[in-house]
């Protein structure tokens, strides 16, 4: 695997290009977009031990999205071939590539499921958008100068466990700087694919699943999305979760009230937004 750098503005591939690598951010930020009726929209922005592209390389499609650095950056370039290769001959270290797989495979799976209840009909469902609509829209998305009437994102976040579960999350307190931020239950064994960031002890009967919720940045700022959990989660006071229909709800500025588990779970965080 090579590295290249890439300097401030310059774009690493553009929305139908036809590319087959896939690359791990070692160093700066990297903007995600797509075309808007000539516009770019802003998707996500991200940070050191991200992957991305790394779709083209399995279903050889052209990019369904524009990627530029937004700051110096130093990335890991792997193409289709060294990917076989390395698969035989060391697949160890294949495993980030192999983490962000898995964990693209389980939203998409997660998104199915969704779309299938909302199809159907089932409880509140079918207040769904399509699973390919954005999350949610915020008034302070923009276009190509991230300016608007609402004023820029945010761009801080803190997650802080309450004290009814802080002696059992690793990290109690954490500044958040890379997304996604995986939270889930501790395993008691190794875990290869989709190492949490916040790991929590939590014995029968379980409230927190393995893997069981992420916090993730867009353009608008910051939400909340649960990955299939059983319980599901709760984000001031709105509940998400394949039961409800709705996977994701968006983080606030100011104070945030995330819960994982039923609304009367002791696994509560404080999620600071600013």
């Amino acid at each position: 695997m090579k590295r290249e750098k890439f300097l401030q503005g310059q774009i690493i591939f553009r929305e139908g290009d036809h590319s087959t690598d896939a690359y791990r951010i070692l160093a700066g930020k990297i903007a995600i977009s797509i075309d808007n009726q000539g516009q770019p929209f802003r998707l996500a922005e991200l940070g050191p031990d991200t992957i991305f592209g790394e779709m083209a390389m399995i279903d050889d499609k052209p990019r369904s999205a524009t990627a530029r650095a937004t700051e110096d950056a130093e990335l890991e370039v792997i193409t289709a071939d060294e990917f076989n290769r390395q698969l035989l001959e060391d697949p160890k270290t294949l495993l980030p590539y192999l983490s962000c797989f898995f964990e693209r495979l389980r939203e998409a799976n997660n998104r199915l499921r969704l779309e299938v209840r909302r199809r159907m009909g089932a409880g509140r469902a079918t207040e769904v958008p399509a699973v390919d609509a954005p999350p949610f829209s915020r008034p302070w998305i923009s276009t190509g100068t991230e300016e608007t009437e609402a004023g820029p994102p945010p761009t801080q976040l803190r997650l802080v466990a309450e004290p009814s579960c802080a002696s059992m999350v690793n990290p109690p307190e954490i500044e958040v700087t890379k997304f996604p931020l995986l939270l889930g239950r501790q395993s008691t064994g190794a875990e290869l694919f989709g190492k949490l960031h916040v790991s929590i002890r939590n014995d029968k009967p379980y409230q927190v699943s393995r893997h069981h919720a992420a916090i993730e940045q867009e353009a608008a700022g910051f939400f909340v999305r649960d990955r299939g959990s059983t319980l599901g989660s709760w984000v001031n006071e709105i509940p998400i979760g394949l039961d409800v229909g709705s996977a994701a709800a968006p983080l606030e500025r100011g104070e945030n009230l995330l819960i994982l588990g039923r609304e009367d779970s002791p696994f509560r965080f404080k999620i600071m937004v600013s």
